[in-house]
Formats: structure tokens, sequence, C-alpha cells
């Protein structure tokens, strides 16, 4: 029951990291950009659900039953709150430029591919 309770937990407090960190790419790069795709999808199609499996149930017991867990909970917290940071629209883009621009090519979704032109002006190319 321990390790159930704990992978639920550890699932939670991590996708709470991962949904933190992209709506700060949203705010600072996908709007900035004027990139038109829909957060769900950009959400689903850029974080692998299958590799976080092992390291949900590994913070989940190390949040919760380890004897030093207090740190653990301080080191999530400070995680918190370096992914609320990245809301500053300034550092959403900053770290969507670093995770997504490959030269002209700023994003590339399932259906459509978005590219800056030599205007500054995002297009919408349809793959």
């Amino acid at each position: 029951m321990k390790l159930l309770n704990a992978f639920f937990i550890g699932h939670i407090l991590i996708y709470a990291l991962l949904f933190s960190v992209f709506v700060g790419l949203k705010i600072g790069y996908f709007n900035h950009y004027e990139i038109d795709e829909y957060f769900n999808i950009i959400f689903v199609d850029n974080v692998a659900g299958l590799y976080f499996l092992l390291p949900c149930l590994i913070s989940g017991y190390l949040i919760l039953y380890v004897n030093f867990r207090n740190f653990f909970r301080a080191f999530y917290a400070l995680c918190l709150i370096v992914s609320i940071l990245f809301w500053i629209p300034d550092n959403g883009k900053s770290l969507g430029e670093y995770l997504f621009k490959n030269g002209d090519t700023l994003y590339v979704s399932r259906k459509h591919t978005y590219i800056l032109n030599q205007n500054a002006q995002t297009i919408k190319i349809k793959n």
C-alpha cells in the first residue's frame, strides 16, 4: 500500500511541476511568437509519460516515507518555486527558445510547423 500511495503522490507532484513549467512556456514563448496550439496538445506531445513512472514512485516515496523526508519536501518546494519563475514572460521565452527553437523553426506540432521569417513574424505551415 505504501508503494501505491507513493506512486500516486509522486505522480501528482511531478506533474504539478511539469504543468507549472508548461504554463510558463505558454505564457512566455508560445504567446510571444503567436503559436496558436492548444495547451493540452503542447503538454501531451512534449511530456513522455512512461519515463515518469519510476521517478513518480521514487519522489513520492522520498517525500512520504523516508526518515529525512523534510529535506525532500523542502527540495520539492524549491523546485516548485523555480518552475513558477517560468511564468515571468522573459523566463518562459528563454526556456522555450532553449527547448524548441532550432534556427528559424520555432515549433513543430502534430499538424503544423511554425517558423520565423525575416520580418520576425511567425508563419504557420501545414505538415
